[in-house]
């Protein structure tokens, strides 16, 4: 058992649906059903009653619950106890970075900062895209990365660049000849997603309903596993992002743009109020997406 389990565990049980749980914590329902899986697995107790409306927790599920809650609030307070041990010393800003970007913004993403504003530490919060505003409401976030803002986000928006998505093809497949891929090149093909990148997969889904195409598509593990099994099997082709594409180097692969309207992330920065050190971050965050987009 793990504080990711119990995390996905405790969202089942407040929205009383795994598919509505997927969507707030932007996991995959494989991966969310999966966890849930190894938790009874591990308690050799069934959680949840499934039935057509969502799942109802059983005795073992209301008591588990009762304990979770406790043991996520514990595991708040440990990390804010070192956050606040770490703020006394210098001034402290805290950082969301949705799950699925820690591809973009890493620990040398930090470690520059702190060279650049040595009086400055930062911390970063890894999070689901549902609950960035929250934390910004909380107080617990001074500024958070973000996908694809809506329009009811009421905190200034600043927006850094699109990543556009990529196709991942073995280069056994007739794909592989191509400068770019199509809707016409994926009809008949089958496709891989990752489940720590759900909220892409959405993006990419809505893509391929744009495209007016409907291939079939499963969830693995994580983009890593996607170009290791792409790698290994003609017959399938990923998708990922172009950031993230320049991060491997396989010789069985190939990663051709996807040519459809809307084929990218919006990635945007948002935050409540300035000070002088959050003017600081943000103009870094800048400096830095534009090196990267320069870079791409």
């Amino acid at each position: 058992m793990d504080i990711r389990q119990l995390q996905y565990f405790e969202m089942i049980y407040r929205m009383g649906s795994i598919s509505k749980a997927s969507k707030a914590m932007f996991v995959s329902q494989q991966c969310i059903s999966r966890q849930l899986a190894n938790l009874e697995k591990e308690f050799h107790a069934k959680l949840f009653e499934r039935n057509s409306g969502g799942v109802i927790p059983t005795e073992e599920g209301k008591y588990l619950h009762s304990q979770a809650v406790s043991l996520l609030a514990a595991a708040e307070r440990i990390e804010a106890h070192f956050s606040d041990a770490v703020s006394n010393e210098k001034s402290l800003l805290t950082i969301g970075i949705p799950r699925g970007m820690n591809f973009f913004f890493d620990d040398s993403f930090i470690n520059e900062f702190e060279v650049i504003c040595p009086d400055i530490s930062l911390k970063r919060v890894n999070l689901w895209n549902t609950e960035v505003c929250r934390m910004m409401d909380a107080g617990r976030l001074d500024l958070s990365f973000v996908f694809n803002p809506g329009s009811e986000v009421t905190y200034e928006v600043i927006h850094l660049f699109d990543e556009p998505f990529t196709c991942v093809v073995n280069v056994e497949n007739p794909l592989a000849g191509k400068d770019c891929v199509r809707a016409e090149d994926i009809v008949s093909q089958k496709i891989l997603v990752s489940d720590e990148n759900y909220y892409g997969n959405t993006g990419i889904e809505a893509v391929l309903r744009d495209m007016e195409v409907c291939p079939e598509m499963i969830s693995i593990v994580d983009l890593f596993s996607v170009y290791e099994y792409v790698s290994r099997n003609p017959e399938w082709i990923g998708f990922s992002l172009r950031s993230y594409a320049n991060t491997m180097d396989c010789a069985r692969i190939r990663q051709l743009p996807l040519k459809a309207p809307h084929s990218w992330w919006d990635i945007s920065l948002i935050c409540g109020n300035r000070s002088h050190n959050i003017d600081r971050m943000i103009e870094y965050i800048k400096n830095r997406c534009s090196q990267k987009v320069t870079e791409t």
